[in-house]
């Protein structure tokens, strides 16, 4: 029997796809209708229109099925089932094939390819997060420290400007006092307290930095005691450590070495320890220091508190209304210090006190110690 148009194009379609081949539908003989009986014409005429409407349908109904079992082998990736397209539909794909659709496995390895990317990407970013997190504390540190080197440099330029101001102050304050000291000559005072010219200049401003409005007066008054007592106040130090008073009342004049008037060269501890081991020597173990500048009475008493083990120390500077009873209590050795500011009335007191009584003219106490040592390794009669 001949195949109808649609079942050959079909068969076709089953043919490239790789199908089963589509079992033929046979259809009943047609009848001549002139030999039909005339009773049963009209079911012989209609029976075969029927059977051929039914294989149709059946054709159509193979078509059907195969489309959908091709679309789902398409989708799940396994053999197409064979099915009966449309004539126009098989005819294109007989001309041009289908491109191969990618599987499971091709699709899961993008997939993973996709999230190494993603992954990596994500390290990326946590990078540049960090990097950019320390850039911003750099720069916040840089920021930081810029200020602090602003306001460093801006305390700088304060203090700079004070100090100038105090520079320009001294300036005018000496100018004023080689004024002064033009006017009302105090030279020899200042001869006699031992300065040469330099120091006499430096020891001027040093005073007036000291005492200020005290030390213009002394410098102004016709009465050259106020001048002079103001003048026993300043200590002519090498400025070493053991030449330099701790106490503030006084005014520190740096000299040399060799000018120096508390160790005069050497050190002032050893005088005073040679002192002392005389003393000791002689079974003495009082010393009375009349006279003396507050200063260096002050590290006479410093070197004793120190150094002078079982040597007890009295320092007299004035004249006081029970002096003469004072003077005939004291015992041990007596140093007149005549080289200093002291009232003769208050040497006389003591010039007949105590055990052993030595005058000393001498400024400095390393050179009073010095020469009250070499007295008393002397013999007395």
């Amino acid at each position: 029997m001949a195949k109808s148009k649609q079942e050959r194009e079909f068969e076709a379609l089953l043919a490239l796809e790789g199908g089963p081949p589509v079992r033929t539908i046979a259809t009943a003989p047609m009848t001549n209708p002139s030999t039909a009986k005339p009773s049963t014409a009209g079911q012989n005429l209609a029976q075969p229109n029927a059977k051929h409407s039914n294989a149709a349908q059946a054709t159509d109904n193979q078509l059907t099925a195969a489309k959908a079992a091709a679309a789902v082998a398409v989708g799940l990736g396994s053999a197409p089932v064979a099915s009966s397209p449309p004539a126009p539909i098989a005819a294109r794909a007989a001309a041009t094939p289908e491109p191969a659709q990618p599987t499971a496995a091709q699709w899961l390895a993008e997939l993973n390819e996709r999230d190494e990317r993603f992954a990596a990407l994500q390290h990326q970013q946590v990078e540049l997060t960090r990097q950019l997190t320390a850039a911003q504390a750099r720069l916040a540190q840089g920021q930081a420290e810029a200020a602090d080197l602003i306001k460093r440099q801006s305390d700088a330029d304060s203090e700079r400007r004070v100090l100038s101001r105090k520079v320009t102050d001294s300036q005018h304050q000496i100018a004023e006092l080689r004024r002064v000291l033009d006017r009302a000559d105090r030279r020899d005072l200042l001869r006699q307290r031992g300065l040469n010219d330099d120091e006499q200049v430096r020891a001027v401003v040093h005073l007036v930095r000291c005492y200020k409005l005290a030390a213009l007066a002394a410098l102004l008054d016709s009465d050259p005691q106020p001048l002079t007592r103001l003048l026993e106040r300043i200590v002519v130090s090498c400025g070493a450590v053991a030449c330099t008073p701790k106490h503030d009342d006084v005014a520190v004049l740096e000299v040399s070495r060799d000018r120096c008037e508390v160790c005069g060269g050497s050190d002032s501890r050893q005088a005073f320890a040679l002192f002392c081991q005389l003393m000791h020597q002689l079974q003495l173990d009082r010393y009375t220091v009349v006279g003396g500048s507050p200063a260096y009475r002050e590290m006479l008493r410093d070197l004793n508190r120190t150094f002078g083990t079982g040597l007890h120390l009295t320092t007299v500077a004035d004249l006081r209304p029970d002096a003469d009873k004072r003077a005939r209590q004291v015992r041990g050795l007596v140093i007149i210090w005549g080289a200093t500011a002291v009232d003769h009335a208050v040497t006389g007191h003591y010039r007949q006190a105590g055990d052993v009584v030595l005058e000393i003219a001498h400024r400095g106490i390393g050179g009073m110690l010095r020469k009250a040592a070499e007295l008393l390794s002397m013999p007395r009669a």
